[in-house]
């Protein structure tokens, strides 16, 4: 492949499965709108307050008190998502509607939203809490828009300390403490990583299956000092690594929806020289490729459960 570079973990079948969603992710699980609402969330193990955005497949034509009615042939996969430092829930617009579409409930994290603190233990939690409170209301309350249409996979993701979170949350023994009895199945990070922590221990520590997605342009968060080492460091049996051609690490957000720490980041970018001599893809084709094996992971660990 000239745009990326997939490498694989113990069973080199599991590649083979996983390239051959992409012609088949599930027709059942498609759809034609996006719904979405907004949960408030208590973290009492990080005394924190936050907004947890949810997306979600839906009927088109169909209201609930106001909220587009939830599809109600299939339990969907849920993927709840942390932004990266000083960035926004609101920076992955691409990835929302395309996992939504694909048949997957977003969650979006905004516990630190714009904020320039370091906090990836916490966010952790503040992950596990948000997951924690979608499937006991999904479960438990037959006014929830998702009633009844959350299946028991639960995927871990973010994007820079979003992603560092991820891998800290993936196990519940690196949360103290950890008042959740609801656990991730999966985890996803875009371009992992956070100043002040060695997320090695913590990648050591968790054996769900995982999909590390880097960028080859990506000095913020490098993969050789990143996502190659968590990926050569994780004990998982199955495991992949898609590291983008020429993609970045900025450009795993996006500018519109984004409320600051787009700039930011960027402007972190162009100090360090990042793509100085280098042939850059285009964003559109950045965001293509994260949602399309994005997309085939969510099949592919559903399909597993």
């Amino acid at each position: 492949m000239s745009d990326l570079r997939v490498r694989v973990g113990l069973r080199e079948a599991l590649l083979l499965a996983l390239i051959a969603f992409s012609e088949s992710i599930s027709p059942d699980l498609r759809t034609a709108a996006v719904g979405n609402f907004v949960m408030d969330i208590h973290n009492s193990a990080t005394s924190r307050n936050f907004k947890l955005h949810v997306y979600y497949p839906a009927e088109a034509d169909v209201k609930v008190d106001g909220l587009v009615q939830a599809t109600n042939s299939s339990r969907y996969p849920v993927v709840v998502f942390v932004h990266g430092w000083f960035g926004s829930w609101s920076c992955y617009s691409y990835l929302v509607s395309n996992l939504t579409l694909q048949g997957n409930i977003v969650a979006l994290v905004a516990a630190l939203d714009g904020s320039p603190e370091i906090d990836p233990k916490g966010l952790a939690s503040d992950q596990t809490c948000a997951l924690e409170r979608l499937v006991d209301q999904a479960n438990t309350n037959a006014t929830f828009p998702l009633y009844g249409r959350v299946a028991e996979t639960y995927v871990a993701a973010g994007h820079s300390e979003g992603g560092a979170a991820s891998m800290i949350s993936a196990n519940p023994a690196n949360l103290h403490p950890n008042p959740f009895k609801v656990n991730f199945t999966a985890l996803m990070p875009l371009s992992g990583c956070i100043l002040g922590t060695d997320l090695v221990p913590y990648v050591k520590a968790d054996t769900l299956p995982a999909m590390f997605l880097t960028a080859s342009l990506d000095c913020l968060c490098p993969p050789k000092f990143n996502a190659d080492i968590y990926y050569q460091s994780s004990p998982s049996k199955c495991k992949f690594i898609v590291n983008i051609n020429g993609g970045t690490h900025c450009n795993f957000g996006e500018a519109h929806e984004c409320q600051g720490g787009y700039d930011i980041c960027h402007f972190a970018e162009e100090a360090l020289l990042c793509e100085i001599g280098h042939h850059v893809v285009d964003r559109a084709e950045q965001w293509a490729l994260v949602s399309k094996y994005a997309a085939l992971w969510m099949s592919f660990v559903a399909d597993q459960s």
